[in-house]
């Protein structure tokens, strides 16, 4: 898991590594952890430093149980909400 700020810097150093390859045009997905982005606008600061996807689990942001079917649903919905609708 990784703050925003620490992907930003792995992100770069990847670039940079493309670059010398000569890869540098070709299309990159990075999927990270964040353990900073909890709402729409700290996924957009991500995205913009180059995060193109996000590993979470939503139910436990609101206090949800990893063991509660309820609680996953609930923190999925409320994350949609909240985050997800608020994206585009």
């Amino acid at each position: 898991t990784f703050r925003t700020a620490d992907a930003a810097e792995g992100l770069a150093r990847i670039r940079a590594y493309r670059s010398e390859a000569g890869r540098a045009d070709e299309p990159l997905s990075a999927v990270v952890a964040l353990t900073d982005a909890f709402d729409a606008d700290a996924f957009r600061r991500a995205e913009d430093v180059g995060v193109t996807h996000s590993l979470t689990a939503p139910w436990l942001l609101y206090g949800g149980s990893h063991r509660s079917l309820a609680d996953k649903r609930a923190g999925l919905m409320r994350f949609a909400d909240e985050v997800i609708a608020r994206m585009s």
